[in-house]
C-alpha cells in the first residue's frame, strides 16, 4: 500500500543550518542539501517557493561565459555573475525563470537601480516582493512616486523551465 503525501521536508536527524534535509513533492525527491543550500540553491522552481519567500521573473539567459552570463529580463540586459548551480546551458528551452529572494531587491531614487518603476513595487506584469524599502537612506516614497530598482545580480538564480517546473 502506498501513503501519498503532499510537500514536505524530511530531516532524519535534528540539527543546524549544515545537516541535510531533503524535500519531497508528491513521492518524488526534489532536492537534498542542507537549508542554506536549498534557500541559496533551489534545484528547481518548486524548491524555490517551498523554502522561503522569491519573486519569480520570466528571462531569457544569453551565452555564459567565465565572467558569469547574459540575461534579458524584462526586455532589460543584465549580465549575472554565476546563474546558480541549477542553470544548464546546454540544449533546450530558452524558457527561463530567473528566482530572485526578497533581500536580493533594493528600492532606490528614480534614475539609479536596473529598473524604473512605481513604488507599488510592481514590474511589468509582476508583482515584487521587497525586504526593505530604501533602509540605508530612510526615504519615505508615496504612492505613485517612480523609483528605481537595483538587483543583487549575484544572488539570482536561473531556472530553466523543462527542468524547474512549479508544481
Amino acid at each position: 500500500m502506498a501513503l501519498e503525501c503532499g510537500p514536505g521536508v524530511f530531516q532524519p536527524k535534528r540539527g543546524g543550518l549544515n545537516k541535510k534535509v531533503v524535500l519531497m513533492n508528491k513521492d518524488k525527491i526534489m532536492q537534498v542539501g542542507t537549508p542554506r543550500e536549498l534557500y541559496n540553491e533551489p534545484a528547481s522552481l518548486f524548491v524555490a517557493d517551498f523554502i522561503g519567500k522569491s519573486n519569480f521573473l520570466p528571462c531569457v539567459p544569453g551565452d555564459k561565459n567565465g565572467s558569469g552570463l547574459g540575461l534579458e529580463i524584462l526586455n532589460k540586459k543584465l549580465h549575472i555573475p554565476g546563474p546558480g548551480k541549477a542553470f544548464d546551458n546546454g540544449q533546450g528551452s530558452t524558457a527561463a525563470t530567473a528566482v530572485i529572494r526578497p533581500e536580493g531587491i533594493k528600492v532606490l531614487e528614480s534614475g539609479k537601480g536596473h529598473f524604473e518603476m512605481e513604488y507599488e513595487v510592481q514590474l511589468g506584469p509582476k508583482l515584487l516582493r521587497v525586504e526593505a524599502a530604501c533602509p540605508q537612506e530612510h526615504i519615505q516614497y508615496k504612492v505613485n512616486d517612480n523609483v528605481g530598482i537595483a538587483l543583487d545580480l549575484k544572488s539570482i538564480r536561473i531556472i530553466r523551465e523543462q527542468t524547474g517546473e512549479k508544481e
